[in-house]
């Protein structure tokens, strides 16, 4: 997972987890649904806010610290060597992201995995994202803040 894709997979995410309540249940949602929303930006944001910013920033500085090594190395490179050598550097790069990446993912399926449990808890068996609510629904944004220990 690409740091620089981090809030678009965030987002995502939770919307899939979301989801995962309807699909659970799909008789239930298609014959009487009670309708749930989050705010999965606020969510993410204040759960995984801290992680993905830090992740960022790491990403930044290792790209800067690996861009001064690969210039470094290979001034007196042919472009044969060089190709080599950028792609080998490519990849450590990659791989960094790949790890960091995995640390947010881990707390994106905990916002997942707390979602689900309120959601069933207040009998809610569609849960949209904030923006798709026109009129009513119930707000499960604090409770899930708040499960997380966000919120007090």
């Amino acid at each position: 997972m690409k740091i620089s894709r981090a809030w678009m997979l965030a987002a995502a995410a939770v919307a899939v987890v979301a989801a995962a309540v309807v699909i659970l249940n799909p008789l239930a949602a298609q014959t009487q649904s009670t309708v749930g929303y989050v705010d999965s930006e606020l969510l993410i944001q204040a759960y995984a806010g801290r992680e993905i910013e830090a992740a960022r920033e790491a990403v930044r500085q290792e790209r800067d610290r690996l861009q001064e090594e690969f210039d470094r190395l290979s001034a007196d490179l042919d472009e044969a060597a060089k190709e080599q050598l950028f792609n080998e550097y490519q990849g450590r790069l990659e791989a960094y992201e790949q790890e960091l990446g995995t640390e947010i993912e881990e707390r994106l399926n905990e916002i997942g995995e707390v979602l689900e449990a309120v959601a069933r808890e207040n009998g809610v068996t569609v849960v949209v994202d904030r923006a798709a609510v026109v009129w009513g629904g119930v707000d499960l944004t604090g409770e899930v803040l708040r499960r997380l220990g966000v919120l007090d």
